[in-house]
């Protein structure tokens, strides 16, 4: 058992909400706390440019002028 997981072992996670450095915090340490119920927000600070620049991507809003205003179907023979 990882050091993160020993911390938490005695802790009632169900139902709380835990704060976390994305950076420094192991992904096993997030994903025991989901297991027992609990959320996290995890907090990415301006020293992470990569980090910050690819959650900005994943957060930013779809450039609509890229979507086809249509969609056409058809029929492929087996």
């Amino acid at each position: 058992m990882a050091a993160g997981e020993t911390l938490l072992g005695p802790w009632v996670l169900a139902g709380r909400l835990g704060t976390l450095d994305m950076l420094l915090t192991p992904r096993h340490v997030a994903q025991t706390m989901g297991a027992q119920g609990s959320d996290a927000v995890m907090s990415v600070k301006e020293k992470q440019p990569p980090l910050r620049a690819a959650m900005a991507l994943v957060w930013a809003p779809p450039p609509w002028g890229a979507v086809p205003a249509s969609a056409a179907t058809g029929e492929v023979a087996h």
